[in-house]
């Protein structure tokens, strides 16, 4: 049953996805686009409510939920033996199994490849021993917790090299190690939107290109806690500006990049590289909203009879970067794991200021880029609602995102915007394609807002670079080999 409940939630994703662009142009005389919204999200709640039913574990939950993985190539091995790594679930498990077979065989779940001790083993990576050269050999990894297991991750498969020629499986040797150069260790004072630039690339095959790279972000206190991840593999493959609202202030975390070559095989990570970001200047009394955005007498923007001062956990209000409209961001009232840790409208200026390419269409949102990061359950899907203190004209608008890994592209498939033009709903995934930190890791961060465009244009200027892929650690066990 765990499978399907999982296919079911991946399915529903990848059609909503699949909406097509041309939606921001609404036909509010069709109200099947909202309550096909609006019941996509309630089905999608119901089926995560099944998941997160007692009797299920967390462990079981966290990697179903996390479970979209990939496979990289096999890298170096050495004699008989090949290491083999894999990414750390979240939450922490007790501990991981490596299961083996050989070409034309089975796997047997009751003996695992490792350990083979009997005793539980929570790093994550392992050697495995005594293969026989030329047989081809393949591998899956499972987290557990008590006596709950996780679905197998994806399956590496590789050949062992005869000892005495040394001969690389497949022919193919990955990038060398790259460094991070735009951060010093144990830098202080650095900017929450860093800009992290790796150097060249490296590769020792001839001829070899570099096809995408890497970044990934996490908290120096919490080597497990994933607070960025994404690849990118159009463009920004040797630096990369952290989306707004990702880092927090004065707080301490550990950068790494990594390389993929033509064939995805993937370079070592990075050696980490710590840093501590600098306090906000702009929220100097630290409640998570600009100082010149705030709004300090009582407001009920969201229309629930309560002040949203009083509520400042779900419902956050504030005046756009010119003070020229009022929003109020709030989420779901009777969910009590869900919370807006922060929020902001963001001045188009400063878009244009560091993606130029971003330039044009940022200068057409009246209320800024509205920015805000939402405390969930990992993987969890929310909704989050917009309440405006301007209509939007229906006929001149259209919901767009921006981060400067994507750029700027429509997220109109999964907005639905009111007949009143007041109220705006988002339907968000943690770790799914509009989450700017790109990983479920418990943190939403949504940067989106609505762009005025004429009756007759629908367009939307991308980046030159053109987006990132979808990608970057999801939580889940992805297994590679390593040297």
């Amino acid at each position: 049953m765990a499978k399907e409940l999982f296919q079911f939630i991946f399915f529903i994703s990848a059609e909503t996805e699949g909406e097509p662009a041309e939606k921001s142009r609404r036909n509010h005389g069709k109200p099947s686009h909202g309550a096909y919204l609006t019941a996509l999200y309630h089905r999608l709640r119901q089926t995560m409510a099944l998941l997160q039913y007692r009797t299920w574990s967390p462990v079981l939950q966290a990697v179903l939920l996390a479970g979209i993985i990939g496979l990289s190539f096999p890298m170096h091995a050495r004699a008989t033996e090949v290491t083999l790594a894999w990414d750390d679930n979240n939450p922490i498990v007790d501990g991981y199994q490596i299961f083996q077979r050989a070409e034309g065989q089975a796997y047997d779940f009751s003996r695992p490849a490792w350990p083979t001790d009997g005793r539980d083993h929570s790093q994550n990576s392992c050697t495995i021993a005594d293969l026989t050269p030329g047989v081809q050999y393949y591998f899956v990894v499972r987290a557990y917790a008590g006596g709950d297991q996780s679905a197998v991750s994806n399956e590496v498969t590789f050949v062992a090299p005869d000892p005495s020629t040394g001969t690389i499986a497949d022919g193919n040797h990955p990038p060398e190690q790259p460094r991070l150069t735009s951060i010093v260790e144990n830098e202080n004072d650095v900017s929450l939107t860093p800009v992290l630039t790796a150097s060249e690339f490296d590769d020792p095959d001839t001829g070899d290109s570099h096809a995408g790279t890497e970044w990934r972000i996490l908290l120096a206190n919490d080597k497990r806690q994933v607070v960025f991840d994404r690849t990118s593999d159009n463009g920004r493959l040797s630096k990369i500006r952290i989306p707004h609202m990702v880092l927090e202030p004065s707080t301490a975390y550990s950068a790494q990049v990594r390389f993929f070559d033509a064939q995805w095989n993937p370079s070592p990570w990075s050696q980490p590289v710590a840093f501590t970001t600098a306090a906000d200047a702009n929220d100097r009394n630290k409640n998570n909203v600009p100082d010149n955005q705030e709004i300090r007498t009582p407001m009920d923007l969201n229309g629930d009879a309560i002040s949203d001062l009083d509520q400042a956990s779900v419902v956050k209000s504030l005046l756009t970067y010119n003070e020229q409209h009022m929003i109020g961001i709030s989420v779901e009232l009777n969910d009590p794991a869900v919370q807006i840790q922060a929020a902001a409208s963001i001045a188009p200026s400063v878009i244009a200021s560091s993606d130029p390419a971003a330039s044009q269409s940022a200068v057409q949102m009246p209320y800024g880029l509205l920015g805000c990061r939402i405390k969930v359950e990992p993987g969890e899907i929310i909704a989050v609602q917009f309440n405006l203190s301007d209509p939007l004209p229906a006929d001149r608008t259209q919901w767009v995102r921006y981060d400067e890994a994507d750029g700027m592209s429509s997220c109109e498939a999964s907005t639905d915007v009111e007949d009143s033009g007041l109220v705006v709903n988002r339907y968000l995934v943690d770790g799914g394609d509009e989450d700017a930190d790109g990983v479920a890791n418990g943190v939403i961060i949504d940067l989106s807002g609505p762009r005025e465009v004429e009756a007759s244009d629908s367009s939307l200027a991308i980046s030159d670079e053109g987006p990132a892929s979808p990608g970057g650690s999801s939580g889940g066990c992805f297994i590679r080999t390593m040297f």
